[in-house]
């Protein structure tokens, strides 16, 4: 740790996106003649200082002058534009990936932008300077797929007079569920979680043990395995969980078809964890953010619990 960074406890978490893969507003939804839904009316009003304003699921954790990320999708660039600044990251140390949807990896492309500068040829320089990617084996393979470029070539198809272009440098790890791992120094814990029932999504635990998060950003179902990780801790300090819809929208929609967590099962999962502090991600154009948090104040089965929707912005800190 350098100068400054001698109290390791101290965790800072910045919401760099709390909405659905297709953000908020909706685009569907603003061209249509009327203008679309009163949430998303609200929020092209009012522009990206707006709660209801969100892109896709992002989160930025900083311990001491360690910057790492879960997830940089297809809103990363707007996200980096608008509060990297506000809290001092020049660049990356790590991703961490949850799933191979594009709201989860399509920003990948522009971390060449926020990786450590380098003006050396010296190969140990350059390789210090990669930013360390970590990922499950599917989203590793989709990604090698789709971001070809930013892997290693076989040693059988070197070539030495290929042009050289800037892209981003990366160092890239295979992670399994409940194996620990390292981030930058950032130990987290790899949850198996359904996102659909043909999709394993890893949700994460990292913090002290008297301060656990849990982050839950793409699920429909937590498995029992997952659950009891998730009970072998005192009670969460935070968990941020998948919340995409109203319960009532999903109705004609068959259980083994959903993807994420309903307002309802979002209230569910958080009343059988118990954590301090809840706050809900993954958030659909149809949750207006005040008209959503009134609610979720006054629920029954939240007493005891600091419950809310999540917003692009927000900031936690130990």
């Amino acid at each position: 740790m350098g100068e400054g960074d001698n109290d390791e406890c101290k965790m800072k978490l910045v919401f760099l996106g709390t909405g659905s893969s297709a953000s908020t507003p909706l685009l569907s939804c603003v061209l249509r003649g009327d203008g679309g839904c009163e949430i998303c009316k609200r929020a092209v009003s009012m522009g990206p200082s707006s709660k209801d304003w969100r892109g896709n699921p992002s989160l930025l954790i900083q311990v001491g002058r360690k910057n790492v990320v879960i997830d940089c999708g297809k809103t990363f660039r707007e996200s980096v534009l608008r509060q990297f600044s506000k809290h001092g990251v020049q660049f990356l140390d790590a991703v961490v990936l949850t799933h191979e949807h594009a709201d989860a990896v399509l920003g990948i492309d522009d971390l060449r932008l926020v990786q450590r500068r380098v003006y050396t040829d010296d190969a140990e320089a350059i390789r210090k300077s990669a930013i360390d990617i970590f990922a499950n084996q599917a989203a590793l393979s989709h990604c090698r797929a789709a971001f070809s470029y930013l892997f290693p070539p076989p040693k059988q198809n070197h070539d030495e007079n290929k042009v050289k272009r800037f892209v981003a440098r990366i160092d890239w790890h295979k992670i399994c569920a409940f194996v620990p791992f390292a981030a930058a120094g950032i130990e987290l814990t790899p949850l198996p979680v359904l996102h659909g029932k043909d999709l394993i999504c890893f949700a994460y635990c990292f913090g002290p043990k008297n301060r656990r998060v849990a982050y839950i950003s793409d699920v429909s179902e937590i498995p029992p395995k997952s659950w009891d990780y998730l009970f072998s801790f005192p009670r969460h300090e935070l968990m941020i969980v998948d919340c995409l819809r109203e319960s009532h929208e999903v109705f004609s929609i068959p259980r083994e078809k959903q993807v994420h967590f309903d307002l309802g099962q979002a209230i569910a999962a958080v009343k059988k964890l118990n954590p301090k502090r809840a706050l809900f991600v993954g958030v659909g154009h149809r949750l207006g953010h005040e008209e959503t948090c009134a609610k979720l104040r006054l629920h029954p089965d939240l007493q005891g619990i600091d419950c809310s929707l999540a917003f692009d912005g927000q900031v936690v800190e130990w």
